[in-house]
């Protein structure tokens, strides 16, 4: 499996491209609101609104960035762990 990440085989993201269909209806919701209320604003408003959206994103991403890169450690984490125990459990064997 590590190879294969390595070799760009796979993608970490992908799994999201599951749930397409179930994220296009709320996509579809979020613009169809987004819409109206940009209809509602005045221009100074609707660029302190849009404004906001984009800051929005960009917490989104680096949230998600962050949740991927501490769940990698962790996976690794859990790695080395289970190898220390199978070392030791070896070396217990050996001495029996």
């Amino acid at each position: 499996m590590l190879r294969e990440l390595y070799d760009g085989k796979i993608i970490p993201g992908e799994w999201q491209n599951r749930q397409v269909s179930e994220q296009n209806a709320i996509i579809t919701k979020i613009d169809e609101t987004v819409e109206y209320i940009t209809g509602l604003l005045s221009d100074a408003d609707n660029k302190r609104f849009q404004e906001m959206l984009t800051l929005r994103a960009d917490l989104s991403i680096s949230s998600d960035r962050e949740t991927f890169v501490h769940g990698f450690a962790m996976g690794v984490a859990v790695m080395v762990d289970v190898g220390d125990e199978v070392k030791a459990m070896e070396f217990l064997q050996k001495t029996e």
